[in-house]
């Protein structure tokens, strides 16, 4: 057992003990195709995978707005690409778009001139 500390001197506004950050990988069907390593995927995992933009989205934004929080989707370029209206409902509502991979990438062993293109790829799209 451990005793965690709120830091030497840390103040947080209005007496709080803690902060928490919320945040959001949209990831749609590129999850399941970057975790499984395979380029197409089964009806399951597609149909998982696009609840997200189909149905998750739209909850997830509500309940960001009813709890007047704004905070940071996590979106890979090919998303923006596929499903840019969402993407546009995410920065419409104020929060913020981060790179998560152009193909949601899981390799640690990539170019960095790959890493940088799907970057200056994706940072457009978004």
């Amino acid at each position: 057992m451990f005793t965690l500390k709120n830091g030497d001197g840390m103040v947080w506004p209005d007496g709080k003990r803690i902060a928490v950050m919320v945040t959001f990988d949209f990831d749609a069907e590129l999850l399941r195709k970057s975790v499984i390593g395979k380029r197409t995927i089964g009806f399951s995992d597609t149909s998982r995978g696009q609840y997200g933009p189909d149905e998750g989205l739209k909850r997830c934004l509500d309940m960001l707005e009813r709890q007047q929080l704004k905070t940071t989707f996590f979106v890979p370029g090919r998303i923006a690409e596929l499903y840019a209206d969402k993407v546009k409902q995410i920065a419409d509502a104020g929060h913020e778009l981060a790179y998560h991979g152009y193909l949601h990438e899981a390799s640690v062993d990539m170019p960095a001139a790959e890493e940088r293109e799907n970057m200056a790829k994706s940072e457009a799209l978004l």
